[in-house]
């Protein structure tokens, strides 16, 4: 396996490992601006604006949301597997079972050899 990444997949830049202290804090403020974005929501809610505009926002929101997990999973997961073999076959299996697509990385590894 090489030190392919898998960008594009939410998971940020895998497999370098992040400095924990500023994700941290990229992901305080992800959760603020999600916060910020559900009370627009509410607001759209109580206008009583049109559904397919609350719907978008909705989508946005949750698409907002899966980006903060993703970034607390990178997280978690780099503080617990230490090899960059590990962090690649763990993203791309994420990424996999999540429906996103990934680039850089085309193939989960064979472990039958």
């Amino acid at each position: 396996m090489t030190d392919e990444t898998v960008a594009g997949s939410g998971l940020l830049d895998w497999p370098s490992p992040v400095q924990p202290s500023a994700e941290r804090h990229a992901a305080v403020c992800h959760a603020q601006r999600a916060a910020g974005q559900i009370a627009g929501v509410a607001s759209m809610i109580a206008s009583e604006r049109p559904f397919e505009e609350i719907a978008q926002q909705v989508l946005a929101v949750r698409g907002s949301l899966d980006s903060m997990l993703l970034r607390l999973l990178r997280l978690e997961l780099d503080a617990r597997l230490p090899s960059v073999d590990q962090r690649v076959e763990v993203a791309a299996l994420t990424a996999t079972a999540l429906g996103r697509r990934t680039r850089g990385y085309s193939r989960i590894p064979d472990r039958s050899a």
